[in-house]
């Protein structure tokens, strides 16, 4: 099944509300394109979803510059230093980390988001030795 990336975008966007990826019973919560890219299947619990999101995320955010992997660990909940209750808390202390405003790190949030999105629809290109 083809994920759509707008689709994809919402669900990720809904997953920064709250705590994120350390949000009770995230199993329950998780969208079916969220579901799909992490290979979330029906039978995982809670914590194997976690797992399954967190290395994907922090996999393809890997790729991407080190100010929009920020943008991206931090609102999901998966920067240790960042795991405040909250989306607000969680991009004022990036704000404070950056000594950028808010509104400059809410839409490098969401550039962070898009370019996650745009990773994940597309195959990685592997090259070939030789």
């Amino acid at each position: 099944m083809a994920v759509s990336p707008s689709l994809l975008l919402d669900e990720l966007k809904a997953l920064c509300r709250g705590r994120g990826v350390e949000a009770p019973g995230l199993d329950a919560h998780l969208g079916p394109a969220l579901r799909e890219v992490c290979g979330v299947e029906d039978e995982d619990g809670a914590e194997v979803v976690r797992e399954k999101l967190s290395v994907w995320a922090r996999d393809l955010a890997g790729g991407l510059p080190e100010d929009l992997q920020l943008a991206v660990v931090v609102p999901l909940g998966l920067h240790p230093d960042a795991r405040y209750p909250f989306l607000a808390r969680r991009v004022e202390w990036l704000a404070d980390r950056e000594n950028r405003d808010p509104r400059t790190i809410r839409r490098r949030v969401g550039h962070g988001l898009t370019r996650l999105v745009e990773a994940a629809s597309h195959p990685r290109v592997v090259e070939r030795a030789g």
